[in-house]
């Protein structure tokens, strides 16, 4: 801005008293009243905008929460109405999280993750026969779900046909061949087989709980 006279030049060629320049440098005006004229000049500073970055496009698992990020900024504002470079979010549905990073200048800019939920649907299936005989086809008992991340808590238990506990576990991600402390199918023959009782429970990351028993073969 220019004042003290009634017209103007700039070194831009520009004659109002304000411009608008965009490029960092000195700028010089000068002022007239009729003939008489004089000149000043001021240093433009052209400070970068911020550039808003967040981490990261994620996937979770039904109830469970995670972390976001952002970085470019001094203040961070999301559009949930909470404040931080860091938040924790837990959202029941795919969620956009966008935020919006300030300068000391009280420039901005934004930018968005997405978290993307995967939802506990579906049944938690353990097969009724198993035969682990080498060929690659079946050579273990294990159970099967579609998300084996949404498992919280596993406990199963097999019991032979006397009542003696032959295996136990927590990890759901188990496989069982057959072998106990008294050996595979003792005293059978090839083509034999041996039913084993099972009790089985487990809770899920968004609540749910199942609780079943059931009989497994084991097919020599």
């Amino acid at each position: 801005n220019a004042s003290g006279g009634v017209t103007y030049l700039w070194s831009t060629g520009e004659t109002t008293a304000t411009i608008n320049p965009t490029t960092a440098g000195t700028y010089s005006v000068i002022a007239y009243v009729g003939t008489c004229s004089d000149t000043t000049s001021t240093n433009l500073v052209v400070n970068p905008n911020p550039t808003a970055t967040a981490f990261s496009d994620i996937t979770i698992i039904q109830g469970q929460s995670t972390n976001l990020s952002a970085t470019g900024g001094i203040t961070y504002i999301w559009d949930n109405s909470m404040n931080g470079a860091g938040i924790t979010v837990a959202p029941n549905a795919t969620t956009v999280y966008c935020v919006t990073v300030y300068d000391n200048n009280g420039c901005s800019d934004s930018a968005c993750v997405t978290v993307t939920i995967e939802l506990c649907t579906g049944a938690l299936y353990l097969p009724n026969a198993f035969s682990p005989n080498g060929d690659g086809d079946n050579d273990s008992l294990q159970i099967y779900y579609r998300v084996p991340e949404c498992i919280e808590t596993f406990h199963l238990v097999i019991f032979n046909r006397w009542g003696e506990k032959v295996y136990e576990t927590t990890d759901a991600a188990f496989k069982w061949d057959g072998i106990y402390t008294s050996g595979l199918l003792k005293d059978t023959q090839e083509g034999g087989h041996e039913v084993y009782a099972y009790y089985l429970d487990a809770t899920f990351v968004d609540g749910q709980t199942i609780s079943e028993k059931g009989n497994v073969s084991l097919l020599k």
